[in-house]
């Protein structure tokens, strides 16, 4: 196995993960298993350390649009087996190997890319070397691995290293594209601007809206003349397919129009009045 494979390399980014969360280092340090560390004796402060114990590569298959299985030529599934030693301090007791175990492997479970598929322990032991309780534990992984289609080229690494990604990442019926998780946390734009009067105006947002509605503050809806059979309109609302007068939705936000090209009939729009505040409220497009 190459020296700096993705394989070998996984204790390493997952103990510098581990260490990273304010939930583990707060209470433990985290190491790797080899090579091996020196430790205080007797042990002051719990112990992470991150091991590999099992590798197992195979044939990776998927099955076509027949349900037939079919071999991927240029990609392997890797089962790996992590190993977590935890040695804790006598004074602080046994319970809290089962303790420490627990946050790791949630958060390796749901606040990690990892794909896990089972996760057990071992009974807590006194461990004399150390002069401490210990326990341990184990995580499986599944990932995918597929090199370059050519195999006079290296293998890629099959984690991706944004967290400790495993190749389930990838799959949008699993989880969220980068872009849906943006929609999630902001679903809509919204804003102020002040009227200048122009004919024609575009508001600019930085993304494609599928539902805009503006209006003036301070203002109703609409006001009418009945002296001169008139309505002004101070308020709109317009969607990808159909727009009120003086609004309509561009690829990144939407255009305001006035005077003669905003008239219909004796209606005319009034989103843009020179010194009124509008508001703007804005549905984005999720893709």
């Amino acid at each position: 196995m190459p020296e700096n494979s993705a394989i070998s390399a996984l204790p390493a980014d997952i103990a510098a993960w581990l260490a990273a969360q304010d939930a583990v280092n707060t209470q433990a340090a985290v190491i790797t298993a080899f090579p091996a560390s020196n430790k205080p004796v007797p042990l002051s402060t719990p112990i992470v350390a991150v091991g590999l114990s099992k590798a197992s590569i195979t044939d990776k298959f998927v099955a076509n649009d027949d349900g037939v299985l079919e071999e991927q030529e240029y990609c392997r599934t890797a089962e790996l087996r992590i190993s977590f030693t935890i040695h804790v301090p006598y004074r602080m007791g046994g319970a809290v190997c089962h303790s420490l175990w627990t946050l790791v492997t949630d958060l390796l479970t749901f606040a990690s890319d990892l794909n896990i598929t089972a996760s057990g322990c071992n009974q807590v032991k006194p461990q004399r070397d150390t002069d401490s309780f210990s326990l341990e534990a184990w995580c499986d992984v599944l990932a995918d691995f597929c090199p370059a289609e050519s195999t006079g080229l290296e293998l890629e690494s099959f984690l991706p290293k944004d967290i400790l990604c495993g190749s389930h990442i990838s799959n949008t019926a699993i989880h969220l594209s980068a872009a849906d998780r943006a929609w999630i946390n902001a679903p809509y734009r919204s804003g102020t601007y002040i009227g200048d009067g122009t004919a024609s105006r575009t508001i600019a947002l930085d993304v494609s809206p599928v539902y805009v509605t503006v209006w003036a503050d301070e203002y109703p809806p609409f006001l009418a003349d009945f002296t001169a059979g008139t309505v002004q309109t101070y308020a709109a609302q317009g969607s990808t397919t159909a727009a009120t007068l003086g609004l309509s939705l561009t690829a990144s936000g939407f255009r305001l129009t006035t005077g003669s090209a905003a008239t219909l009939g004796n209606t005319a729009a009034a989103l843009n009045i020179a010194g009124l505040t509008y508001a703007y409220f804005a549905l984005v497009q999720d893709a």
